[in-house]
């Protein structure tokens, strides 16, 4: 073995170890390439702004081909957001993505400010603070649609709009990304909108959400994991007719959640709403009406195995406090079904095999179901084909990459470093 001597000492600097460091230090910087190279495939900027003028006119882009009033995606479109500025027309996704490059710092996926009559269909929103926006939007549709990964703001918003159909689209959010301001469908000062079909996933704040909009209607939706399922504040006179509302969350802390989330939440004066004919199961708390939300009608619904099922109470200035706030837990002849109806009232029975219980349900003085069912009642539940599938985790994907890339590097250092002692 040869030696190199240095002056009068002796150093034992052996030449075959300075290429085994000299080795280590190849694997060492092959895999901080690695490393930087699959970082680099998520951490980018958005580079663009494609628009659809109002002269039919795309820019910023050749993957949005045009044919009359129909405008088609003709592939996957990266890093970039789509403006709307023309009425009457079709913008078909065709399935493939537009996605932002991070809804941390993303704006609006597809916004349509002051629209009319224009339809978005088949594709697939992701990586945007806020998937579509629809602002002073009229007439127009969103269907058939994939929205993942929004935080700060809203799968589907819109604003200041009427007569819109959002219908059959699938808002999902990864529930590391929890926001307490985040909604999948968000309905603000918006009315004789229909909202339809839509299946909402995730770690939502309010999984869809009337904020001061009347006359709307809420049909054969299927909403899970958000703190409050649906939530109207200041909104009065909207149909929640058909809809699965179950297994909500309370939020504990980021990314820690327990099951006792609300399903239905009338709050601050949310007035003379008709509630028919939902699955409101498996929550921790079933309804909650809140803050002189009274005149609401509510019957033929199911409340299945939920933790507790009504809360009726009014803020204070700095506490909860009792008020009266009457609502109408019955049409006249037919009222709810209770899961704990005969846990509550052992000794009740059915009237005369009419599916009625002879026994009142009573949540307060001035909320009372007259008419009990003893049945559930058969409410088909929405189911659009995508299971209970989220979002593709590309962050875990990533991160289990990196993982196995420094597993092997490793390996072979420690490989490498024990043929050479065995040779020595």
């Amino acid at each position: 073995m040869t030696k190199i001597l240095l002056g009068s000492g002796r150093i034992g600097i052996v030449v075959p170890i300075v290429r085994e460091r000299r080795a280590a230090l190849i694997l060492l910087l092959i895999l901080c390439f690695v490393v930087v190279s699959i970082s680099e495939i998520v951490i980018v900027k958005a580079e663009s702004t494609i628009y659809i003028r109002a002269d039919g006119s795309v820019e910023g882009t050749d993957k949005i081909q045009r044919d009359g009033d129909v405008y088609t995606f003709t592939s996957d479109i990266v890093n970039n957001s789509l403006v709307v500025q023309r009425d009457n027309i079709v913008i078909d996704g065709q399935n493939f993505t537009i996605q932002g490059d991070s809804p941390l710092s993303s704006g609006i996926g597809i916004s349509l400010s002051a629209r009319n009559n224009v339809t978005i269909r088949n594709v697939a929103v992701t990586n945007f603070q806020t998937g579509i926006n629809l602002e002073n939007a009229s007439q127009s549709k969103v269907i058939n649609c994939i929205i993942t990964t929004n935080i700060w703001e809203s799968g589907i918003k819109l604003t200041n709009s009427t007569s819109n159909i959002i219908s059959n689209n699938v808002v999902c959010s990864d529930v590391n990304y929890y926001s307490p301001s985040i909604s999948g469908i968000d309905l603000k000062n918006s009315s004789n909108n229909t909202i339809s079909e839509n299946r909402v996933i995730g770690s939502f704040y309010k999984g869809i959400n009337l904020d001061r909009s009347n006359n709307n209607t809420l049909s054969v939706n299927s909403v899970t994991k958000s703190q409050y399922g649906m939530d109207l504040h200041l909104s009065s006179k909207n149909k929640l007719v058909g809809n699965t509302v179950s297994s909500t969350v309370r939020v504990i802390s980021r990314g820690v959640y327990s099951d006792s989330g609300t399903g239905i939440w009338l709050e601050v004066n949310s007035t003379y709403n008709q509630i028919h004919k939902n699955n409101v199961k498996n929550n921790g708390e079933a309804m909650r009406i809140w803050d002189f939300s009274s005149n609401n009608t509510i019957y033929e619904n199911n409340f299945i195995n939920n933790t507790s099922q009504i809360s009726i109470l009014t803020r204070g200035e700095f506490e909860l406090r009792y008020t009266p706030i009457p609502n109408t837990w019955d049409n006249g002849t037919v009222g709810n079904y209770w899961s704990d109806y005969l846990t509550k009232y052992p000794n009740a029975t059915e009237i005369d095999n009419s599916g009625i219980g002879d026994t009142q349900y009573l949540i307060d003085a001035n909320n009372v179901d007259n008419h009990p069912l003893m049945k559930p009642v058969a409410i088909p539940e929405f189911h659009d084909g995508t299971g209970e599938t989220e979002p593709f985790p590309t962050l875990l994907v990533i991160a289990v990459t990196v993982t196995i890339v420094t597993v092997v590097a490793g390996g072979l250092l420690v490989f490498y470093f024990k043929k050479r002692r065995q040779k020595a």
